[in-house]
């Protein structure tokens, strides 16, 4: 259960981080490649499945990422963290929109 803690109003998000992290709560979209492409490359799509050196095998969870729909520039995606037949690991997205085509954004290390 959760209690009222006197925090400042600097540190509240960290705090409150703090404490679900301790409860176990699994925040999503913690993580982040260390290489991002400038210029997302978009994938071969074999059978449904996306393809980057061999077959992506995807992580169960997503993590939906959608913008600009304020200012006419929607973007709407699914990203994944995704890795290959000799186990590199790559973050990749899926439009919601359009083709639903699959793009690498980045590179994990």
């Amino acid at each position: 259960m959760l209690a009222p803690l006197p925090i400042s109003v600097l540190d509240w998000e960290q705090t409150l981080l703090d404490r679900l992290d301790g409860m176990g709560v699994r925040r999503l979209g913690q993580q982040r490649p260390l290489w991002l492409l400038s210029v997302p490359k978009r994938l071969e799509t074999r059978e449904g499945c996306p393809h980057w050196h061999g077959r992506l095998k995807l992580q169960a969870s997503r993590e939906r990422i959608e913008s600009g729909w304020w200012d006419g520039r929607d973007v709407a995606r699914d990203y994944f963290i995704a890795t290959n037949p000799s186990g590199s690991c790559y973050w990749i997205y899926r439009e919601l929109a359009g083709e639903r085509y699959w793009y690498l954004q980045g590179i994990f290390e």
